[in-house]
Order: structure tokens, then sequence, then C-alpha cells
């Protein structure tokens, strides 16, 4: 087992939508709930920070995975897809340096249903940070990922698929980050 303690630096804003389920207050209209509710969007920790959740960059090194079309030796037709499914762990949530709170937020122009070009628009508030970036930390459990695939998955990871809302793998701009340093440490 190897671990590779990452850390990056943002080349693109992050926004989250996490989905909640706070209450309508009595005959709430939307526009009013929206603008009452719109920091729900961001995961917290313990203390109130907002942060990326380790799941969406497990997902997002997944997804890379899948869109390598490498082969690995020795295995024949077999691709990576499989090994960072079961192979990779994400230890931690990247924690970003702000209070839900303080988040700044941003209007937007949203389909009601929540699928792109379907139904009517309705306008959404999305929590946004301009710049980001701290440490996450792999855990790569299969001794086939070398650390030269493992770059180079996590490279077009962050850099292509990114994480969040309105990321590049759905065709946004949002998400994106880039490799600043890798410690690797051996387990």
């Amino acid at each position: 087992m190897k671990t590779a303690v990452v850390t990056i630096e943002s080349m693109s804003p992050y926004s989250s939508s996490r989905r909640h389920e706070t209450p309508r207050e009595n005959e709430e209209e939307h526009d009013a709930y929206e603008n009452r509710t719109w920091r729900e969007k961001c995961t917290t920790d313990e203390e109130g920070f907002w942060v990326i959740p380790r799941a969406g960059f497990q997902q997002s090194l997944q997804t890379a995975a899948g869109q390598i079309t490498q082969k690995v030796k020795g295995k024949g037709a077999k691709q990576w897809t499989a090994y960072f499914l079961a192979g990779v762990i994400v230890e931690n949530d990247l924690r970003l340096p702000i209070k839900k709170q303080e988040v700044k937020g941003i209007r937007l122009p949203c389909s009601a249903t929540g699928q792109r070009g379907r139904g009517s628009q309705v306008f959404r508030w999305f929590p946004i940070i301009e710049q980001w970036g701290g440490e996450v930390v792999y855990h790569i459990l299969d001794d086939m990922i070398t650390q030269e695939v493992f770059v180079n998955v996590l490279t077009r990871s962050l850099g292509l698929v990114g994480v969040g809302r309105f990321r590049g793998e759905k065709g946004g701009f949002n998400g994106r980050a880039k490799i600043v340093k890798i410690k690797w440490l051996k387990n």
C-alpha cells in the first residue's frame, strides 16, 4: 500500500449544490425559500467550515480512470477502471478556508426540473469560492496502480473531470485544480 499526500491549488472556482431538505415556511414562495436556504447547499464539518466531500474526489478519480484508454500490462484488454474503483480510498474531506455563514453566492437561471434544457427556468443561488486548495490524502491499496499511473489519472481527475457543481465532466468550468506537490508515504 502507498499513500499520496497531494497538495492541490484551484484553477477555477468551486461551487456546491448539496441537496438539503430544509422545510419551507408557511406559504413561502420559491424565491424567498431559495434566498433563505442557499447556504445549506454547502457541506460542512463539525466546526462549520465549508468542505469539499472526499466522495467528490473519489468519484472524480474513478471517472478519470474510466476515461483513460491505456490497458493494464499483462492483463489483456483490461483497463484501469476496476483497479481505481476498489484500489484507491480518499481519506479526507478538503476543508475550505471559510465558514458556511460567510460564503458568497451566485444567482443563476436554472431549469425548474433540475435537468438542463427541460422545463421553465427559475433563479437559484449557489455557494461559490474563487480560490481554494489544500491537502487530499489518497491511499492506494492495489499494487497494480503504480505512482506513474496514479499521477496520470489524478492529473486528469483534477484538471478535466473536476469536483462540485458545474465541473468539467458536466461541461462546466468550476471545480478544476492542479497538483502542486505529492508526498509519497510507504505503509
